[in-house]
């Protein structure tokens, strides 16, 4: 997951996301899956965009980490991946 406009105002945040993705869809389909055994073919990741608020928190305590949650993130998270 990658953001932009949140730090800091960006007026151009949709067009450096935008160009953000294709770099990295570029560098996965440059990677290799199995380099031993190339017939195996190349990584391919599929990027969505989401626009809107966000909300950042800290979760854990043994081992804390920074969450990003948007309502977009959740439905996806539980209706794609259950």
């Amino acid at each position: 997951m990658a953001v932009a406009n949140l730090h800091a105002k960006q007026d151009n945040h949709a067009e450096r996301i935008a160009l953000f993705a294709l770099d990295a869809i570029k560098a996965a389909n440059a990677t290799l899956i199995d380099e031993t055994e190339p017939s195996r073919g190349n990584v391919n990741i599929r990027v969505g965009f989401h626009t809107g608020p966000v909300v950042a928190n800290v979760v854990g305590t043994k081992n804390p980490r920074c969450q990003l949650e948007q309502d977009l993130l959740a439905f996806v998270t539980h209706t794609i991946f259950p």
